[in-house]
C-alpha cells in the first residue's frame, strides 16, 4: 500500500535490531514510514541531548533501526527525534500529520507514560486540562531516574548520578489523540522474575485513571487501545522468605 504511517516509538531496546532484520528479510518498502521518537534525555537546564549522545534514545534508535533500513527506502528526514528545534512543535507536527497512527508505549516505575512523570511540571486542575498538554521538556520523577540507573546505558549499577534529571517527551494529548495505542507490560530485570513493573502495571491497567499514575489515562482513550501484559508481570505478587533479600 502506498500509504504513509506515522509511528511514535519508545525506548531504544536492542529488539529494534530484530524488527529491522525481519523488515529486511521480507523486503518491506519503508519509503512511507515516519518515526517520531517518544522521548529523550535533557540536562538540569532543559538542554535536550544531541543525537550523538551515546546513551540517548535517538542515538540508539538510529543505530538499532534507522541505519538498518535505509536501503529499504526509509528517508532520514522521516526520523523525528527530540531537539530544541522539534520538541516545541512536536505536537503541532503530529496534528498536521493527522495524528500518530500508533503509539508503542510501556509504563515506567512511577507509572509514567513516555517521560510524562507524576511531577509538578504536568499536574493540572482537571483531567481534561491534563490530557490536552502537548510535548515539552520536564523534570523526571526519582523512580524514573532509579529505574534507568539499572539499564545498560548507565552501567546496570544504580548510579543515579549518571542519569539525566529531565527529559523531552511527547505530551498526554499525543497519546490520547493517536489512532491506536499498544501499551506493553513486560519489563523484568535481565529476564529474571524480578520486576518493578509487576505492581506498576496493575495500577496503570486496573486503577482509577489519575495524574499520579500517568499511563492510567490510556483507560480514557476513545480510540483503539491494547494493553498487553506478559505472564511474568501478571504473576501473583507473593513474598519469598527463602530468597528473602
Amino acid at each position: 500500500y502506498d500509504r504513509k504511517i506515522v509511528m511514535i516509538m519508545p525506548n531504544p531496546c536492542p529488539t529494534y535490531k530484530k524488527a529491522a532484520y525481519m523488515l529486511r528479510q521480507l523486503k518491506v518498502n519503508c519509503r512511507n514510514v515516519k518515526f517520531y521518537m517518544m522521548d529523550e534525555w535533557a540536562d538540569d537546564q532543559g538542554n535536550i541531548a544531541p543525537l550523538n549522545y551515546r546513551a540517548g534514545f535517538g542515538n540508539a534508535f538510529y543505530r538499532f533501526m534507522v541505519s538498518q533500513i535505509l536501503d529499504l527506502g526509509f528517508k532520514e528526514k522521516n526520523f523525528i527525534y527530540h531537539s530544541k528545534e522539534t520538541t516545541p512543535d512536536y505536537s503541532k507536527m503530529l496534528e498536521a500529520e493527522g495524528e500518530a497512527d500508533i503509539v508503542y508505549s510501556g509504563p515506567g516505575w512511577p507509572g509514567h507514560l513516555a517521560f510524562i512523570d507524576p511531577v509538578a511540571d504536568w499536574f493540572c486542575d482537571t483531567m481534561e486540562e491534563y490530557c490536552e498538554q502537548g510535548a515539552k521538556v520536564a523534570h523526571l520523577h526519582p523512580l524514573t531516574i532509579a529505574q534507568n540507573s539499572l539499564h545498560g546505558s548507565f552501567g546496570y549499577s544504580g548510579d543515579i548520578a549518571k542519569v539525566p534529571p529531565m527529559g523531552a517527551t511527547m505530551g498526554p494529548r499525543d497519546a490520547m489523540k493517536a489512532k491506536e495505542v499498544m501499551d506493553m507490560h513486560g519489563i523484568t530485570t535481565c529476564g529474571t522474575r524480578v520486576a518493578w513493573q509487576r505492581l506498576t502495571s496493575r495500577l496503570c491497567i486496573f486503577g482509577k485513571p489519575s495524574q499520579e499514575v500517568p499511563t492510567s489515562i490510556l483507560q480514557l482513550r476513545k480510540h483503539k487501545t491494547r494493553m498487553i501484559m506478559s505472564e511474568n508481570i501478571a504473576a501473583t505478587i507473593d513474598p519469598d522468605y527463602i530468597a528473602q533479600y
